[in-house]
């Protein structure tokens, strides 16, 4: 199989594990699931936030210097952007069972899946990765 259709399977595994994350929260629920009291839960949105913060700024800001680091393997360069960007949805998950917030849930869910978007695999993602090397 090629580099590219591989990418794009990999790709959608990540979309699909948003998915199963957001089905899965919404039937079990918020709160208590981990036993854990809200206040405490809700001094980890800070860290979350910044951590996604930061796994979005590898994404963009440090590209060129992770496709240097994949030594010119493309797909592992989409492995580690996807595992980034799917990450943040994980972040929210872990908010939302702990009982952070409600409301947050959505919000990591749609950051994730706008990297995800962002860093599809394509032949023009392909050319970008080529010439950062």
């Amino acid at each position: 199989m090629d580099t590219q259709r591989l990418s794009w399977l990999v790709w959608f595994q990540f979309v699909l594990t948003l998915v199963i994350l957001a089905a899965v929260g919404f039937v079990i629920g918020p709160a208590g699931a981990a036993g854990v009291p809200a206040e405490s839960a809700g001094l980890l949105v800070p860290v979350f936030i910044g951590a996604g913060g930061l796994g979005t700024v590898i994404l963009f800001a440090l590209s060129p210097a992770l496709a240097r680091s994949v030594k010119g393997n493309y797909f592992s360069y989409v492995l580690v952007r996807g595992a980034f960007a799917e990450s943040i949805g994980v972040y929210g998950f872990v908010l939302y069972l702990l009982g952070a917030s409600r409301n947050l849930f959505p919000v990591f869910l749609v950051w994730s899946l706008a990297l995800l978007v962002l860093v599809m695999p394509s032949s023009a993602d392909q050319d970008r990765f080529n010439s950062s090397l």
